[in-house]
């Protein structure tokens, strides 16, 4: 079972902070100006999200809210971590979570929650720590901007399956930082 720890919802690190603001879809800026994109998913589907020039339209429902992906680097163990949360609208419970990368050809589960709980409304999950030498980091090496897309299937308390998509945006700039804290950019050695 991936590696899963409760977050406060005041949860914040500095690192946490500047990850953040590396993200091209970390913040959504409203604009009359909206757009979508198709991204090829885990097992040859496709997902339509929806931006604006600021940034990723976070996915919601009628019963929940995604909140942007963000990533907390820890330099001391030369990881990160991926932190997932959302809105319950209602807060009447969940009875599981689970949050899966699918941006590769095959689904990795990041987050596995069976006895999530809610902080107020909000959810909070946290993958297990990523190390330099994982293979599903390789996105860091792709020259271009990189989109993650993370898949959301929330079973709430009354047994409904919801299933939602968010997506976190880096720049190369980003990656070139990410790549140097995590010790793989062979070229500042």
């Amino acid at each position: 079972m991936p590696f899963r720890k409760p977050v406060s919802p005041l949860f914040c690190s500095r690192n946490a902070i500047l990850a953040a603001t590396l993200l091209l879809g970390g913040c959504f800026i409203p604009s009359s100006n909206t757009f979508t994109r198709n991204f090829t998913i885990s097992g040859g589907g496709t997902v339509t999200l929806s931006f604006t020039p600021g940034g990723l339209i976070p996915d919601e429902n009628a019963d929940v809210k995604l909140l942007p992906v963000s990533i907390d680097l820890k330099k001391e163990f030369k990881a990160i971590d991926y932190h997932f949360s959302f809105t319950e609208k209602e807060g009447r419970g969940l009875r599981s979570v689970v949050v899966e990368d699918v941006s590769d050809p095959k689904a990795e589960i990041l987050v596995e929650d069976g006895q999530p709980s809610l902080q107020g409304k909000d959810w909070h999950g946290v993958s297990g720590p990523k190390l330099p030498d994982d293979p599903r980091l390789a996105w860091l090496n792709d020259p271009d901007d990189t989109f993650r897309i993370f898949r959301y299937t929330i079973v709430t308390a009354d047994g409904r399956q919801i299933v939602m998509y968010n997506a976190a945006g880096y720049l190369p700039f980003a990656k070139t930082y990410l790549k140097k804290q995590l010790g793989l950019d062979k070229s500042s050695s």
